[in-house]
C-alpha cells in the first residue's frame, strides 16, 4: 500500500515535523503497520508447514525422476538433474530468507517507534522522494531511476533540555554501469540504499552550504571556482569540500561562523565513525559522510542502510525480536540524534 501525505494540520501528529510541511496520514501508517504484523504472524504460523511441504514435494519428485532415468538407462541426465534440483532448493530458501530478513527489520523498527512514540512508515514513496529532491537537491540528486524513500521515522527527542524534531529514513536509487564481457559490453543496473537523517535546527542559519568528501576531482574544481574554504582544522580540510551558491567573502564568513571549532570537531569524528560503511557499501554513489546546512535544518547522508547485519535463520523463531537486537538499532538511532543535536548546540 502506498503512503499518502496529508497537510500538517491535525492535532494527532502536529507534534512531529517534516521539512516538506506535511506529515503522513496516521490511518495509512496504522494500516501499513498492521499489514506487516499480519504477514509476520502468517510466517510464524506457516513457515514450518511451507518448508515441510516443499521438502516433501522435492523428495518425491526427485525419486520419480531418478527412477525414470534408471528405467530408461539414460544416466547422462542424472548429473544435470541433481544440479537443477539443488538450484531450486537454493532459490527457494534464498527467497524465504530474504523475506524473513525484511520482515524482521520492519518489526524491529515498528517496535522502536512504539517504544519511542515516533511515527514510522515502512512503505516506499516516490512522492516523498520528489518532495525531498525539490527541497534538498544536493543530497537527493543520486541515481538515474527508481528513486524512492522508505523506512521513515518522524520523531522528537530531548537533549540538553531542548526538544529536537527529526526525520530519518532510507534513500533508494538505481544507476546503470557498463561492464566488459567476452562478447563486448553489457549494461547492468546497480541498486543502492543510503541512510539520511534530517534535524530541525533551533535557530535559522543565514547561508546554505553543502559538505561532501574531498577527492582529486573536486580538489581540481575548487582551484577554479575558488569555493574551497580553509578552516583551522587540517583534518577537516583534508576530508571535506564545500559547495555553496552565492559567491563572495560574505558567504565564506557566514560559513566559518556556523562552523565553530566544536562543530568541525564533531563532523570529523562523525566522518571517521562512518568510514566503515564506505567499504561495506561499495555500490553507493557517495564515498563518505555528506552534510547539507540549510535555513532551518541540517541533513546527513551516509552510505548503506541503517541496519546492515541481522541474524536470521529459516525458522519462525527468527522473527522474535530480542532485547539486544532492539537495543542495537536504538543505539544506532541515538548516534545520529546525539551527533546532530551536539552540532546544533554549537552553531553560531
Amino acid at each position: 500500500m502506498k503512503p499518502q501525505i496529508q497537510q500538517q494540520n491535525t492535532n494527532q501528529n502536529s507534534q512531529f515535523w517534516d521539512p516538506t510541511g506535511r506529515l503522513p496520514n496516521l490511518e495509512i501508517l496504522e494500516q501499513n503497520r498492521q499489514s506487516i504484523l499480519q504477514k509476520s504472524q502468517y510466517w510464524k504460523e506457516n513457515l514450518s508447514k511451507i518448508t515441510k511441504k516443499f521438502n516433501l514435494i522435492y523428495v518425491i519428485s526427485f525419486l520419480i525422476f531418478s527412477i525414470l532415468i534408471i528405467f530408461l538407462q539414460n544416466f547422462e541426465l542424472f548429473i544435470p538433474l541433481i544440479i537443477v534440483y539443488f538450484t531450486i532448493i537454493a532459490i527457494f530458501y534464498a527467497i524465504v530468507y530474504t523475506r524473513l530478513k525484511s520482515l524482521k527489520k520492519d518489526l524491529i523498527k515498528i517496535e522502536l517507534a512504539n517504544h519511542k512514540n515516533w511515527l514510522y512508515e515502512p512503505e516506499k514513496s516516490s512522492v516523498l522522494y520528489q518532495d525531498y529532491y525539490r527541497i534538498f537537491p544536493e543530497i537527493f540528486n543520486l541515481g538515474e531511476k527508481f528513486q524512492n524513500i522508505e523506512d521513515v521515522f518522524w520523531g522528537n527527542i530531548t537533549r540538553n533540555s531542548l526538544n529536537h524534531s527529526f526525520v530519518s529514513g532510507l534513500f533508494n536509487y538505481t544507476y546503470t554501469v557498463v561492464e566488459r564481457t567476452k562478447n563486448g559490453t553489457r549494461r547492468k543496473d546497480v541498486h543502492c540504499t543510503d541512510h539520511f537523517f534530517i534535524l530541525k535546527l533551533p535557530k535559522t542559519i543565514s547561508s546554505r552550504f553543502y559538505l561532501f568528501p574531498k577527492n582529486l576531482m573536486n580538489k581540481f574544481t575548487n582551484m577554479f571556482t575558488k569555493k574551497n574554504i580553509q578552516t583551522e582544522s587540517l583534518e577537516f580540510n583534508k576530508r571535506f569540500s564545500f559547495s555553496y551558491q552565492k559567491a563572495g567573502n560574505e558567504v565564506q564568513i557566514d560559513i566559518m561562523t556556523i562552523l565553530s571549532p566544536r562543530v568541525i570537531e564533531e563532523l570529523v569524528n562523525f566522518s571517521k565513525v562512518k568510514e566503515k560503511n564506505i567499504f561495506s557499501n561499495k555500490s553507493s554513489l557517495i564515498n563518505g559522510l555528506e552534510v547539507l546546512f540549510t535555513q532551518n535544518c541540517v541533513i546527513f547522508l551516509t552510505p548503506g542502510p541503517l541496519i546492515e547485519k541481522l541474524n536470521v535463520s529459516i525458522s519462525s523463531q527468527s522473527l522474535k525480536i530480542s532485547p539486544e537486537e532492539l537495543k542495537e538499532v536504538e543505539e544506532l538511532m541515538n548516534f545520529y540524534i546525539d551527533i546532530s543535536t551536539e552540532i546544533s548546540k554549537y552553531l553560531n
